[in-house]
């Protein structure tokens, strides 16, 4: 009978409290109760990637967090002279930047990941001005606004051309209709 096999990757994040013993212990325990089911633990007393969060350990046992680049990375970012609308192009630097500001916490190495990022966009032929503003923004405290939970609100994902006329776009009041039609229909409908 042939063996298939699946790697299934879920990655979990824990902070273990008891020993090195105990945590071994525990991973046999976790792999003895399906055979057929097997778990790979990674683990370090000073630092630990998780995703793309570098968790560390200071000496006084806090944890710290830093931007994390797995070994293999290239500056894979999209080049600002792609067929893609300028809205998406531009609103790049602003989402790699915020979620640098997020994760990194010590405010020296945040402004040196941040660097770090400008570089590589600048690599990728982005404007040095949509950089230091997007940048800027990044570093600055959010406003209530942006803080506060909009509800209601359902995105309307399209295709995009870069020759597609203006007036098929979403400003239009015919395809504006359309759209707020089709979703009252879906989402008031008992048979969708």
């Amino acid at each position: 009978m042939p063996r298939h096999t699946t790697d299934i990757s879920m990655t979990y994040f824990l902070v273990w409290t008891g020993t090195l013993d105990s945590l071994k212990g525990f991973h046999e325990y976790l792999n003895s109760i399906i055979p057929e089911l097997k778990f790979t633990i990674q683990y370090s007393m000073k630092e630990i990637p998780f995703l793309d969060t570098l968790v560390l350990k200071d000496t006084m046992g806090s944890l710290t967090l830093d931007l994390y680049n797995k070994p293999t990375d290239c500056n894979s970012l999209l080049h600002y002279s792609s067929c893609h609308p300028r809205t998406t192009r531009d609103s790049l630097p602003r989402s790699q930047f915020t979620r640098i500001s997020r994760i990194v916490t010590d405010p020296d190495m945040r402004n040196i990941r941040l660097d770090g990022m400008v570089d590589k966009f600048r690599e990728r032929q982005y404007p040095i001005r949509l950089l230091e503003k997007e940048k800027n923004r990044a570093i600055s405290p959010p406003s209530p606004v942006l803080l506060s939970r909009q509800t209601q609100r359902v995105p309307f994902v399209h295709t995009y051309h870069p020759c597609m006329p203006k007036q098929y776009m979403i400003k239009d009041p015919g395809v504006r209709n359309v759209i707020h039609n089709a979703l009252c229909l879906f989402l008031y409908s008992d048979a969708i």
